[in-house]
């Protein structure tokens, strides 16, 4: 325990003990002193030596040392307050002790109140319970083997009562009354200091207590937010993967699905061509060999989650153009592009998104409509960007999302906006998508 914890009530009852203990001291001392001088000048001198069982020592040299050794048992406790290095607590405290066993050696064992003081400190720097009550057996034992009484047995000492008698009868029963209370006042003083101790070493077992129990709860709820983090994690991975499985293959898809509708119109064609236009024909292969490398670099790009190459290369605008040019130039299907838009500047998952949408547009007309006329209008809105597809081919009853369909929702939902499909003498696909930068 170090003194800087020690509760201001504690170091108060401390300053009490001390100017008590160390005033019953010097009283001591100074009666002794005053009543051999007195002795002296009365003349009485012989019938003291009678009754007194051993002759006092040098008393004024005992009155200096007293008040010498108490200033310094003031001083030592002082210094413990101000310092905080615990070997130099013990070291003041041992010499604390030989010191209120010189004092009382110099009192001739009439009065041992100054080991209160001695124990007090030494108590204060007891840490441990157990520790704690082994000192205050060793302390009581102390305190009983230098009384007058157990010193008596083995030494010759003199007495306070045989200094008592040499006054008047009315001054005895005032002396006796005062040394009674110095010696009543330090034991209870000491008790009380002992109580309040135990009091508060109590509170600091308490408190440490109800610490160690919120301690205990925050680990516990810090393991289970720790649980729950894992399976977060877990999970997230998990849905990371199912987000990223769905992205490949919606690149894939579109890739793919784009590439493979343009060559299957174009092998068509070629079919076509074959008997009577065999310089055409060849025209056609080459067209289909250059889109199938640039179908094979695409599906490299996808699974390497890059953008399409035409946009990596230019513009949105430019890159939607040159996809209309090449697919009718592959499959002689007629595609309009209306738009009103002259640049677009916008982000680049709202790119892909759009290049995407239009892709899949046309590769639906024709792989599934068997469309020969494809109509695409772009303009922009007050929120964004508005796009509208729709076609000639045979369209449908009933519109069943198929894997494009299903992942063209998924990419303007991600962008927060909306689209439709409708099937009225065609195919028609109308989406809004919200931009978070229109230029």
């Amino acid at each position: 325990m170090g003194t800087s914890k020690i509760p201001q009530k504690i170091n108060i009852m401390m300053v009490i003990m001390y100017f008590l203990l160390s005033t019953g001291a010097i009283f001591y001392a100074s009666f002794f002193r005053i009543s051999l001088r007195r002795i002296v000048i009365h003349h009485n001198a012989r019938s003291f030596l009678n009754d007194i069982g051993e002759i006092p020592h040098n008393l004024n040299f005992a009155v200096a040392m007293v008040c010498v050794g108490t200033c310094f048992l003031g001083i030592s406790w002082l210094v413990r307050n101000v310092s905080l290095n615990r070997r130099t607590h013990i070291v003041l405290i041992v010499i604390d002790f030989l010191i209120c066993l010189y004092i009382t050696y110099l009192l001739d064992f009439n009065y041992n109140g100054i080991f209160l003081w001695a124990f007090a400190n030494t108590l204060i720097y007891t840490r441990h319970y157990g520790h704690w009550y082994v000192m205050t057996g060793v302390g009581v034992m102390v305190y009983i083997g230098t009384g007058i009484s157990a010193v008596n047995v083995y030494k010759k000492i003199w007495h306070l009562s045989t200094f008592i008698k040499t006054y008047p009868d009315d001054i005895q029963g005032i002396l006796t009354t005062v040394f009674t209370v110095i010696n009543a006042a330090s034991i209870i003083l000491f008790f009380i200091f002992c109580i309040m101790l135990i009091a508060y070493k109590q509170e600091m077992i308490d408190d440490i207590n109800e610490l160690y129990a919120k301690l205990k709860t925050a680990n516990t709820q810090l393991k289970d937010a720790n649980a729950r983090y894992e399976d977060l994690m877990a999970e997230n991975a998990k849905m990371a993967k199912v987000v990223e499985r769905n992205r490949i293959a919606r690149e894939v898809h579109d890739t793919i699905g784009h590439t493979l509708t343009g060559i299957a119109a174009g092998l068509d064609a070629c079919v076509a061509l074959s008997a009577n236009a065999p310089d055409t024909l060849k025209k056609q292969l080459q067209l289909l060999s250059e889109i199938s490398r640039q179908g094979l670099v695409d599906v490299r790009k996808s699974v390497s989650q890059l953008r399409p190459d035409n946009i990596e290369r230019q513009s949105l605008l430019s890159a939607i153009r040159e996809l209309i040019a090449k697919t009718k130039e592959i499959t002689n299907v007629e595609i309009r592009f209306e738009c009103s838009i002259i640049s677009l500047s916008v982000e680049e998952d709202e790119e892909n998104a759009i290049y995407r949408i239009v892709q899949e547009g046309i590769t639906n007309a024709i792989r599934h409509g068997n469309a020969t006329k494809i109509r695409i209008e772009m303009r922009r809105t007050d929120e964004g960007i508005h796009i509208l597809i729709s076609d000639n081919g045979k369209g449908c009853k009933g519109i069943e999302e198929g894997f494009g369909l299903r992942h063209m929702r998924e990419r303007v939902q991600m962008l927060q906006g909306t689209i439709e499909f409708r099937s009225n003498d065609g195919f028609e696909i109308e989406t809004d998508i919200p931009l978070r930068i229109v230029s």
